[in-house]
């Protein structure tokens, strides 16, 4: 499991890094090497246990209050502003100046109603409810991103700004919710489009 979460945190930070660096294989003398500070073990055993608490608390759509709130104080750690709530449980995060070119990034964050039958020691607490559809790794992977991002803004030179709107809530159809539809309105918005 911990090559795999680490492949995918990788191919995430590749897309981040190659926005960043106009697609380049390796960053400029005096940029940031995002793929490099995305290996970091200090960072990988944060991501690790982040994916494995949320994994131990899974939430249904329109539930994940605790699975915001968690991300939430990772944020406040972090020193990143954020901007809740959208649609109810989902968090936005804009990282950078707010001028082009805008990378955005989102995840779900619900869980799905099965039981986990896999004993593990992380093992979900939640009676009925499990992420078996890696929710958990996409909010961790969100958090990486935001917190990589975050740590070195101040060296992103700004024909190169990245803005990273981070958001985390949950699937539905948009008739249905009106919050949701709010919160994609004010993304595209964000976005200029």
């Amino acid at each position: 499991m911990g090559s795999l979460f680490k492949l995918l945190l990788f191919v995430v930070m590749v897309g981040v890094a190659s926005e960043i660096t106009g697609g380049a294989k390796e960053p400029p003398e005096g940029e940031v090497d995002f793929l490099k500070a995305a290996k970091d073990e200090d960072m990988f055993e944060w991501l690790k246990s982040v994916r494995r608490e949320i994994h131990r608390h899974p939430e249904l759509m329109f539930e994940e209050f605790n699975t915001s709130e968690l991300i939430r104080q990772e944020l406040d750690a972090m020193g990143v502003h954020y901007e809740w709530p959208f649609a109810r449980t989902g968090v936005v995060v804009t990282i950078g100046s707010g001028t082009s070119p805008v990378v955005a990034l989102r995840a779900d964050m619900d869980a799905l109603p099965l039981q986990e039958l896999v004993d593990w020691e992380h093992k979900s607490v939640n009676t009925g409810k499990m992420h078996a559809c890696g929710h958990d790794a996409h909010v961790t992977m969100l958090l990486g991103a935001a917190k990589l991002l975050h740590q070195h803004k101040a060296k992103l030179k700004p024909k190169k700004e990245v803005v990273a709107l981070l958001t985390w809530f949950v699937k539905v159809p948009l008739e249905m919710q009106r919050p949701y539809l709010q919160c994609m309105l004010h993304l595209m918005c964000r976005l200029g489009l």
